[in-house]
């Protein structure tokens, strides 16, 4: 299953953007309620969506001040991959999320419309979180 998200107008250099997105512990404090038991270093968080599954996420790849690609794995055995492509614009950016899951055909049309509003929702949270910090 793939998905994918713009975030544009980030008010927000591509180095800050890019510099908040390759450290968990910079989100740490922006981490929203079904988030719980979080646990961050810089290239590793963990911790369990409220009644759904726990996850971990590890940075797999940083090219600098461009993209970040996360590595996902969950409890259910739903392996995901989030590439993070940052289009530097001067003072603002843009940036292009690209989730791809692996998940039971059967199950795919129940959770892509879930999928796509958690990425909308963390979208949405993480361009008020770099315009803020």
């Amino acid at each position: 299953m793939k998905i994918d998200k713009k975030i544009e107008d980030i008010k927000a250099t591509d180095v800050k953007v890019y510099g908040m997105m390759t450290d968990f512990r910079a989100l740490s404090s922006r981490v929203p309620p079904q988030a719980e038991d979080w646990k961050a270093d810089e290239n590793h968080c963990e911790f369990t969506i409220k009644g759904m599954m726990a996850m971990k996420v590890d940075i797999a790849e940083k090219k600098e001040f461009n993209k970040v690609v996360y590595q996902l794995s969950n409890d259910k055995g739903m392996p995901a991959t989030i590439v993070v492509d940052i289009n530097g614009k001067g003072e603002t950016c843009d940036v292009a999320l690209h989730a791809e899951m692996q998940v039971p055909v059967f199950m795919e049309f129940m959770l892509k419309g879930a999928v796509n509003q958690v990425l909308e929702k963390v979208g949405g949270s993480f361009k008020t979180a770099i315009e803020q910090a």
